[in-house]
Formats: C-alpha cells, sequence, structure tokens
C-alpha cells in the first residue's frame, strides 16, 4: 500500500462548484491594461494563498484580477480584511452574477 503524495498546493475548496464561477462571491483586487500590473498583484495574492482568476473584460483591453471564489460574503468579506492588512488594498467585493450562493 503507498499513500498519495501530499498537495501542497493553495488550498480550493473542492466543495465548491468551481464548474459557475459566476453564481459564488468574489473580491476584486485591480483591473489593469498593463499586464506588468496583473502579475505584480498576481503574484501578492499568491503569497497569501488565496485562489485567483485573471479574466478578460469584454470590449477592453484590461484584465480583472479576481480573488475567490467563495461560497458566501462572510467567506469573502474575512478574505477582504487579509488583503488589506497583508497587501494594503481594498478590493472591492463582487456578489455572485447568477444571484446563486448568496448569504
Amino acid at each position: 500500500h503507498t499513500e498519495s503524495p501530499v498537495d501542497t498546493s493553495p488550498a480550493v475548496d473542492q466543495s465548491v462548484p468551481l464548474a459557475d464561477p459566476d453564481s459564488l462571491w468574489h473580491l476584486q483586487v485591480g483591473a489593469f491594461s498593463d499586464p506588468n500590473g496583473v502579475e505584480r498583484i498576481s503574484a501578492d495574492i499568491r503569497s497569501i494563498n488565496l485562489p485567483l482568476r485573471v479574466e478578460s473584460v469584454a470590449g477592453h483591453t484590461l484584465q480583472r484580477v479576481l480573488v475567490g471564489p467563495f461560497r458566501s460574503a462572510a467567506e469573502a468579506m474575512a478574505a477582504r480584511v487579509r488583503v488589506r492588512e497583508v497587501i494594503g488594498i481594498e478590493p472591492t467585493l463582487v456578489p455572485p452574477r447568477s444571484g446563486a450562493g448568496q448569504s
């Protein structure tokens, strides 16, 4: 019997239905037209082991950097405090777009 290797990557709650991230809460930490800005803030977020995604803004050259997903506003707000205290920026709370997952 062999043990599975331990996964040391940042934890992502597997119970969150990642197939529809728009049904979950996020934090927007920035929107950048410069790829260097995206990389800088993404590295900061990764350094505190929070999940993130980068999405293109339709019709613009902007890329939005989001932290999450989170199943509830409370989880998102806890991460918001952590981002503010460690990185020094105030993320914007982004509610679910499809109306699901609100609390």
